[in-house]
C-alpha cells in the first residue's frame, strides 16, 4: 500500500511540475508573441518612412532633370531634328540611330 501511495505521489508531483513549466513555457510565448509584434510595428514605421524619404528625394530629382531639360530646351529642337533625320536614313534597313 505505501508503494501505490508512493507512486501517486510522485505522479501527482510529476504532474504539478508539469504544469508549472507549461505555464512558464505559455508566459514566455506570451511574452515572445508581443516583442515580435513591436517589432514588427516598429518594422513597418521605418519601412513607411524610407519610402516618404524616398519618394521626396525622387520628386527631386524628377524636378531637377525636368529643370535642366528646360534650360536646355533652346537646343532640344537641333537634337530632334537629328534624330529624327537618322531614324529617316535608317529606316530602311531597320535600324536605329543612336541619339546624338
Amino acid at each position: 500500500m505505501g508503494a501505490l501511495a508512493s507512486g501517486f505521489f510522485l505522479l501527482a508531483r510529476r504532474m504539478w511540475r508539469s504544469d508549472r513549466i507549461d505555464a512558464v513555457d505559455t508566459s514566455e510565448s506570451t511574452r515572445s508573441t508581443k516583442a515580435l509584434g513591436d517589432l514588427t510595428v516598429s518594422l513597418f514605421e521605418e519601412n513607411r518612412k524610407l519610402r516618404a524619404e524616398l519618394d521626396h528625394k525622387n520628386a527631386m530629382l524628377i524636378a531637377a532633370y525636368r529643370e535642366i531639360l528646360g534650360r536646355d530646351h533652346a537646343s532640344m529642337p537641333a537634337a530632334t531634328d537629328a534624330w529624327e533625320a537618322a531614324e529617316v536614313a535608317d529606316g530602311a534597313a531597320g535600324t536605329h540611330a543612336a541619339p546624338p
